[in-house]
């Protein structure tokens, strides 16, 4: 399997991975897997928060979200967040769906150059 060189991956900052590599050491593996176990979650309560409208529940989310995507380096993740979670203090209508769906676009992008780290954490 080839090297996956972190800036040829556009889900992920390689400045924060490399960062994290060195910060983390032997850790750096685990705190991939909590995170690609943690998006899970974290988009499953995105989609129950818009399933029982709950605005304030996904802003919620979103926030939380946003943060746990820019520690590990997944600016685009983070970003998407970051814009619901601001359109929800903002109020107003919004198509919840359309930021849901560029949100698990960028999640999945994320989570595949995440697992390819896995298989060549070097």
């Amino acid at each position: 399997m080839p090297h996956v060189i972190v800036s040829d991956l556009p889900g992920l900052d390689a400045e924060v991975i490399a960062a994290l590599r060195e910060i983390m050491q032997d850790d750096f593996v685990d705190l991939i897997e909590t995170f690609i176990k943690d998006s899970l979650q974290r988009r499953e309560a995105l989609a129950q928060a818009q399933r029982s409208d709950d605005r304030e529940a996904l802003r919620r989310s979103a926030h939380s979200f946003k943060g746990s995507s820019a520690n590990i380096g997944a600016r685009c993740l983070s970003d998407l967040c970051r814009q619901l979670e601001d359109a929800l203090t903002a109020g107003g209508d919004l198509d919840v769906s359309a930021y849901l769906s560029a949100i698990d676009d960028a999640c999945d992008l994320a989570l595949t150059e995440l697992r390819q780290l896995l298989s060549d954490p070097s």
